[in-house]
């Protein structure tokens, strides 16, 4: 009988608790093969992997996918990782810095005993991981296989820092998984890491949980103006009626520690159409509320700080049918705040937004676009070593 596993995650994890409250998963870890034929997970068992990570067999539907599951649960975490079952009898199995599950078992057809790796973060038990989404069921839609290819460039840059050159590089280092996700289709762990000319590590960066779809929707800018690229990476964009929900992690190079940082905005909303701009070495975005206005953050002193606004102050109606809409601009340097007075007539004039030479436009030339939406970039469909297909955004210019 197949057990609905969506929506009760809780009853699971109680039932997952009485096992091993009675059964006593603490017994000493060992390769199980007891002469009968019988695997380590066979007849219900639950297996204890130590540091309140359990591992079980079940027959379920999982996130609408019908399997027969290797399921590795981290018991404080509430979370678990679905592994289809094609391991005939395993025989032994562990986890390493919940991030790698190994597994040794015993082929039935060929009569061998094999060994698999199945790289997938199950919990962010470390600070320096950055998880950009969390999830308590991640079903592994790419086969095991693709490990062995592990890890994957994702993109690869070379960027300077006075003399020495240095690359930079997103790779993918785990197992593409399902979340239920509406959004997208795949998530994976990946690793922002850097080398230096000799192919030393410098830096490396975890990410858990980002979305496949946009692994290559990224901009190398000296956001803190150290002469050390920085890197810009997109980890969710969303197109809806004149509006493009972004989400953006500026990992800033610290060169006392040589390690990338995630610096975020001070701005706890999301941001539509960021741009960025060069000269002015900041991020120009539109907060869209009751009314549109505009934002533009710059690092000073290695911290964000708001370093201009637009926002709208009145508007009128005139007899013959015009609007008038009144702005504030709003420029903070030095200490000082410049203050600027912008009358808009419409429909004989553009929005300030939508004015070609103002630097809250998002056509200004001088502003290059922070989301995939449109210009240069295109989606694409991308199958995976076990038929899944899934879908991502590229740049045609790159």
């Amino acid at each position: 009988m197949r057990i609905k596993i969506k929506n009760v995650m809780v009853t699971l994890m109680l039932v997952v608790f009485f096992i091993i409250f009675f059964e006593g998963c603490g017994k000493e870890r060992k390769n199980v093969d007891n002469g009968n034929g019988v695997g380590i997970l066979e007849n219900g068992s639950t297996y204890d992997l130590g540091g309140h990570v359990v591992a079980y067999l079940t027959d379920a539907e999982v996130l609408e996918y019908e399997e027969n599951w290797l399921v590795v649960t981290d018991l404080e975490k509430m979370n678990s990782i679905y592994i289809p079952d094609s391991y005939s009898k395993i025989l032994d199995i562990a986890i390493e810095n919940f991030s790698i599950i190994n597994l040794k078992y015993k082929d039935e057809k060929e009569g061998s005993v094999r060994e698999a790796n199945i790289p997938v973060y199950l919990s962010n038990r470390e600070n320096d991981i950055l998880e950009i989404y969390s999830s308590t069921e991640k079903v592994i839609v790419e086969s095991p296989i693709s490990a062995e290819s592990l890890p994957k460039t994702v993109w690869e840059e070379t960027v300077m820092n006075g003399e020495k050159i240095y690359q930079v590089a997103f790779e993918r280092i785990g197992l593409v998984y399902d979340t239920g996700s509406i959004v997208y289709g795949g998530y994976a762990d990946y690793r922002l890491i850097v080398r230096d000319e000799e192919g030393n590590v410098v830096s490396s960066q975890i990410f858990m949980g980002y979305p496949v779809s946009l692994e290559e929707v990224y901009w190398i800018k000296d956001i803190s103006g150290d002469d050390f690229p920085d890197v810009i990476l997109c980890a969710f964009y969303l197109e809806g009626d004149a509006v493009y929900n972004t989400k953006l992690y500026f990992m800033v190079w610290n060169s006392e520690k040589s390690v990338y940082e995630s610096k975020s905005l001070p701005w706890n909303k999301s941001i539509n159409m960021p741009v960025w701009n060069e000269e002015l070495s900041s991020v120009i975005f539109a907060d869209v509320g009751d009314g549109v206005t505009m934002k533009m953050f710059s690092v000073e002193d290695g911290e964000w700080q708001l370093h201009g606004e637009l926002v709208k102050n009145d508007k009128i109606e005139k007899e013959n049918g015009d609007i008038e809409i009144y702005f504030n601009e709003f420029f903070y340097t030095g200490g000082q705040t410049i203050k600027n007075d912008i009358k808009i007539v419409l429909p004989e004039q553009n929005m300030p937004w939508s004015e070609a030479n103002s630097i809250w436009c998002l056509h200004n030339t001088q502003n290059e676009w922070l989301f995939p939406g449109y210009g240069n970039w295109n989606t694409i469909e991308e199958t995976l070593n076990g038929d899944k297909i899934i879908w991502k955004y590229v740049q045609t210019n790159r």
